[in-house]
């Protein structure tokens, strides 16, 4: 009689620790009771996709541009230019304390054309409030522009 006790006061505490466990999880809708989960919270290396534009042509609009952020402060970008081509360019990064991204980027090509790029990065996976300039262009040089929101996208 006292294994049989036992055996289902263990089944009790079994059920009642499944049940607990069920109602404090992390989940969206659980019947008709609703849990938050907390956002995610993501490291600056990855891959980023968004836009960017050119200050002196606005009749150009956004372009596509990414960033592949490497944990080891190398920076890989792709874009498109005006002429649907894909430009690729190579280089490093950094973030300081007060969450500023900041990368040098030179295209493959020879002359290349170094460019230099900012932003602020959030840990929601986003870099904002981002901006990029010609440091050296033989090809004419002098630009600037911006990049729409990048999210980070893995």
């Amino acid at each position: 009689m006292k294994k049989i006790l036992m055996a289902s006061f263990a089944m009790t505490v079994f059920a009642a620790s499944a049940l607990l466990f069920q109602l404090t999880s992390c989940k969206k809708v659980i019947g008709q009771i609703h849990h938050e989960c907390p956002d995610p919270v993501y490291p600056v290396e990855g891959l980023y996709t968004g836009t960017y534009s050119v200050d002196s042509k606005p009749d150009q609009g956004n372009l596509y541009y990414s960033f592949v952020v490497f944990p080891n402060g190398d920076l890989l970008t792709k874009g498109v230019t005006e002429f649907g081509d894909t430009v690729y360019q190579k280089g490093s990064w950094k973030i300081s304390s007060d969450s500023t991204f900041t990368g040098t980027i030179a295209t493959f090509t020879t002359p290349s054309i170094i460019q230099g790029i900012s932003g602020k990065f959030s840990n929601d996976g986003k870099i904002s409030d981002a901006t990029w300039h010609d440091i050296y262009n033989p090809y004419g040089g002098g630009l600037s522009g911006n990049f729409s929101v990048m999210q980070r996208v893995n």
